[in-house]
C-alpha cells in the first residue's frame, strides 16, 4: 500500500487499525520509541552521506580515466594541443 498517496485521515484511520494510535505509553516507552527514531534517522542520514560520497568518488575516478586515455591518444597533450 502506497501510504503517500492516501488522504492524512486515510493514513490515522490505517494506523489506528494497526495500533500504532490510541494506545497509552509510559515516559520511559516514549524515550525508547524517540530513542529509536532518532538511532534510525542517524543510520538513514549516515547511509545518505556514504551514498553520496561514494557517486563523488566513482565521478572523480571517471575523469582521471578520461584524462588518461587523452593523454595516452595525444603525445602532444603536454604543449596544450589537442
Amino acid at each position: 500500500m502506497n501510504m503517500s498517496s492516501l488522504s492524512r485521515r486515510e493514513r490515522r484511520e490505517y494506523a489506528k487499525k494497526i495500533g500504532l494510535l490510541g494506545k497509552k505509553e509510559s515516559y520511559e516507552e516514549m524515550m525508547g520509541r524517540f530513542k529509536r527514531s532518532k538511532l534510525a534517522g542517524d543510520f538513514l542520514h549516515t547511509h545518505h552521506l556514504q551514498e553520496v560520497k561514494n557517486i563523488q568518488i566513482d565521478q572523480d575516478q571517471d575523469r582521471e580515466e578520461e584524462i588518461q586515455k587523452e593523454e595516452e591518444s595525444n603525445p602532444f597533450g603536454f604543449l596544450g594541443k589537442r
